[in-house]
């Protein structure tokens, strides 16, 4: 979907500075999945600004052919990437509450969360998560996640069930 082949790992949202997404960049720049050929999907939208410069990060990494930047996609068409998705990195400095995070874990996909606001108390012990200026322990908690088939299975399992507790 949204044109995207291949393995991938999706950052959903909003490119604004409290989404952190540089901690996504650095991460995978660092990790077995880009090496593995996992492509970092980006499908949101905001500030142009702001995206010009995460792009141009993202070329200084060399990095400009593994990750795409993804926006306009029609609403009912997100619940599909999502669930196609590797994936969900949820890297953020603030948020109201994160979604996002429920919508994976219903989806039966895996991820990596930052430590902060409320994301800890969302993700349980469902996810790993880490300090949001720690690209080193992020990365390494992404591969966990991808590459080591039984902490995987047992993320899905946890995410699930912890999914179903919230009422929608």
């Amino acid at each position: 979907g949204a044109g995207i082949a291949g393995p991938f790992l999706l950052q959903l949202g909003s490119f604004f500075p409290h989404k952190n997404l540089e901690l996504s960049i650095e991460s995978y720049a660092r990790s077995r999945a880009r090496k593995e050929g996992v492509h970092l999907v980006f499908l949101g939208g905001g500030s142009k600004e702001h995206s010009s410069q995460l792009k141009r990060r993202c070329e200084e990494l060399d990095l400009s052919e593994e990750v795409h930047w993804v926006d306009g996609v029609e609403a009912p068409a997100v619940p599909l990437v999502l669930a196609a998705a590797e994936a969900l990195l949820f890297p953020s400095r603030y948020e109201g509450f994160g979604l996002p995070i429920l919508e994976a874990m219903a989806s039966g996909v895996p991820g990596v969360s930052s430590s902060c606001a409320c994301l800890p108390e969302i993700v349980g012990d469902a996810w790993q998560t880490c300090g949001p200026d720690d690209p080193d322990g992020f990365s390494a908690a992404l591969d966990q996640t991808l590459f080591d088939g039984e902490q995987r299975a047992e993320r899905i399992r946890l995410g699930l069930g912890r999914a179903s507790a919230f009422t929608w």
